[in-house]
Parts: C-alpha cells; sequence; structure tokens
C-alpha cells in the first residue's frame, strides 16, 4: 500500500474530541485515527500561507471535483443547481425538518438508528414516530407493512433515511430502496437520505444512493452527503446536499439563509476539492484496511468470545455488536467496557429502540490499537 494506516499518531495534544479522556481508548465518535490524503494538507497549506482569512466563496473548481467524485465513485451525476453547501450533515437535518415541515407534523425514522435524527425533530417541535428494523437472525430487516402504517398516519411529512446505516453498517439494495421510495411517493411523505458514510462501502458490498434511483425518487428527495467521514474531515464543517426539486430546493435554502447558515467553511471548501480530485486511491486502500480490522473483530470474537456476535458490516467503520448473551442491564454493560476494558465506546442504547445490549466500535483506528481494545474486552468479559 502506499499509505501507512498502521502509523500511530497522538492526538491527545490536538484537543481532539474523540482522545479527550486519556485514561480511555477510544472506539466511539465517528472520528478515524488515520491522516487525511496528502493532498487534503497541502491544499489548505498552500491557502494558509496566503495569511488573509476574510470572506470565501464556493472555489471555481468545487463543483465540478464533487460532480465527478459522485459519478465515478458511486455511479450518478449530480447537477450544479441541485447543491445547497452546509456546514455539516446533522445541521443539515435540522434545516430539513424545519423546512419541509411544520409544528406539530411527524417525522419518521428506523431505530436503532444515528441518535442525531430524533434530536433533529423533537427540537424542532416535530412529532417524532418510530418504525424499528426488525432483528432476524443477526442482521436487520426492514417492516415495510409497519413502515407503511407509519407513512399513511395524517400528519406524517419526512421520513429520514439512513445509507449506510449507522449503527448497525446494512446498506440497503436497490430493492430495498425503490420500496421505500414507492411508500413514500404513495403517502406524500418526503425522503431525506442521510449517505455521509456512502464512500465508505466495504469490499464485497454496493451502495445504490437514494439519487440514482432517479424520476419522481429523485424528485420527493433531499440527499444528504459530506466528505468528512470519507476523509477525516469533521472539524473542517463542509457538506453537500443535494436537491433536483427545486420546490424543496427553494424552501431548504431560503431557510437556511434566513438562519443565516448557508455555505461550509474556507478550508472545508478547499479540503474537500482536494480529497475529492486526488483521494481515490487513499480511499480504495483504506477500504482494504477496514475491511481487514472488520474480518478480525469477526474471527476474534469467533474463537475468544463466541457469546458475543458482531453483525456483518457493509458499510461505514462503525461495528454493531451483541452483548446480550452477557445478561446484563445497559449501565452495567457500559461500566465493564469503561471501568474494566478500559475502553471508550458509544452504547446500543443510545441509539434508540432495539439498541440495547449492544454497543457500536469504531474500527478506523489502527490494528494494533483494536487488537488491545478486543484484548481488554476478552479479558473484561471473562474475568466480570
Amino acid at each position: 500500500m502506499a499509505y501507512d494506516f498502521d502509523k500511530l499518531i497522538p492526538r491527545g495534544t490536538t484537543r481532539s474530541a474523540k482522545w479527550a479522556n486519556p485514561e480511555l481508548l477510544p472506539l466511539w465518535v465517528a472520528d478515524m485515527d488515520f491522516e487525511s490524503p496528502p493532498a487534503v494538507y497541502e491544499a489548505i497549506s498552500a491557502r494558509a500561507a496566503h495569511n488573509l482569512y476574510g470572506y470565501d466563496r464556493l472555489p471555481e473548481n468545487y463543483f465540478p471535483a464533487v460532480q465527478s467524485w459522485f459519478k465515478t465513485r458511486q455511479g450518478y451525476e449530480v447537477q450544479e443547481d441541485w447543491l445547497v453547501a452546509t456546514s455539516g450533515v446533522v445541521g443539515a437535518l435540522h434545516l430539513a425538518v424545519q423546512s419541509l415541515t411544520l409544528p406539530g407534523d411527524e417525522v419518521v425514522i428506523q431505530p436503532p438508528v444515528y441518535h442525531p435524527f430524533p434530536r433533529a425533530i423533537l427540537n424542532s417541535g416535530r412529532q417524532l414516530v418510530t418504525s424499528p428494523l426488525k432483528r432476524v437472525h443477526e442482521h436487520y430487516e426492514i417492516d415495510f407493512d409497519d413502515l407503511e402504517a407509519q407513512f399513511a398516519r395524517r400528519r406524517a411529512k419526512l421520513f429520514i433515511l439512513c445509507n449506510p446505516h449507522n449503527p448497525i453498517g446494512k446498506v440497503y439494495s436497490r430493492e430495498e430502496l425503490k420500496t421505500i421510495g414507492d411508500l413514500a411517493l404513495k403517502h406524500g411523505v418526503v425522503v431525506v437520505s442521510d449517505e455521509i458514510h456512502g464512500d465508505l462501502i466495504l469490499p464485497g458490498n454496493q451502495l445504490t444512493p437514494f439519487a440514482s434511483l432517479g424520476g419522481d425518487y429523485l424528485s420527493n428527495s433531499v440527499i444528504a452527503t459530506a466528505p468528512s467521514k470519507t476523509f477525516n474531515l469533521a472539524g473542517l464543517a463542509t457538506s453537500n446536499i443535494f436537491i433536483a426539486n427545486p420546490v424543496l430546493r427553494d424552501q431548504f435554502a431560503r431557510f437556511s439563509e434566513g438562519l443565516g447558515l448557508h455555505g461550509g467553511s474556507l478550508y472545508g471548501f478547499i479540503a474537500c476539492e482536494a480529497a475529492y480530485r486526488s483521494g481515490a486511491q487513499w480511499l480504495d486502500e483504506l477500504l482494504v484496511y477496514l475491511k481487514a480490522n472488520a474480518d478480525l473483530v469477526q474471527s476474534f470474537l469467533k474463537a475468544e468470545l463466541p457469546e458475543i456476535k458482531a453483525d456483518e458490516l457493509q458499510g461505514s467503520y462503525l461495528q454493531w455488536v451483541d452483548f446480550g448473551a452477557l445478561g446484563l442491564g445497559d449501565e452495567a454493560l457500559e461500566a465493564l467496557l469503561r471501568d474494566k476494558a478500559k475502553l471508550w465506546v458509544s452504547p446500543g442504547i443510545q441509539f434508540g429502540e432495539g439498541g440495547s445490549g449492544f454497543i457500536r466500535l469504531n474500527l478506523a483506528t489502527q490494528r494494533s490499537r483494536l487488537e488491545t481494545a478486543l484484548t481488554r474486552i476478552k479479558a473484561a468479559v471473562k474475568g466480570q
């Protein structure tokens, strides 16, 4: 490989939120312990050398880089007038809920799911409606009968899809997405598809971007993307939201501008363009490394802790692990991993209904650190 993902990089002196507790090995927040592609550092350094940091606008070649990336990597072509730049996907989800629904309207999600989803709904004075994913033999399936029942509710106006799904690591098939799209069109529900992990598809799997369904599906959707998870740029606060429907786009953009939240950051735009232009090989090698990490988790648990089950990881670097066989409550499980294993993980209950007894592990770290974490888990479980 051209890039060394085994290189240990101290982060304790950089105000890293992930590494805020020096006593714990952090495998929680979706932040990688790998350096971004060299082209990102080079582009930021070149701009920083100018030593003037006033108001900025999108670089002239920004959108062509974005368009080329999605056409090459994800197989569909975005149009320039679809783009609304924002400072992050979580913020964009709040904007979508507030601009495309009214107070008291209902927004549907599929727990267990990324915890900012319900916050975006409840913080906006909207009603949270859930259609939980079904647990079937160590994987999840959509309960389409229940999903339609929730879409059919009188005030259901919006559905937030997570693909790849955080925290379960599932990549939805084209057939599943079309069924979701058909139900949404039937009941007048707009689909907001959070595809922030869409470039992080592990070998052997394939992403179907919701926008690639085209036609009415595309016109009834808001697609949230960002380079942040792909290239570890979260601190640069830049995301690209694609809204093909001009009515929905105008509502979203006007609301964003009304709050003064339109646009991203100077260095975020520069980093995104550089990553999309020059980061393909880096990403290809990263995905091979992440797949090996995911395989290590599976093989270790099967050999050493067969009562603990890890779901197949298809997309993202976030591993969903079932500790239910231990019979511990959620607080006791978190305490075991924190106090005995000295690990900082994301408790499954944080992701809502269906998350009890699970944890989410961030595998985007050096293999030596992951091996240490697995060894600590074994010692803690065996010694409880």
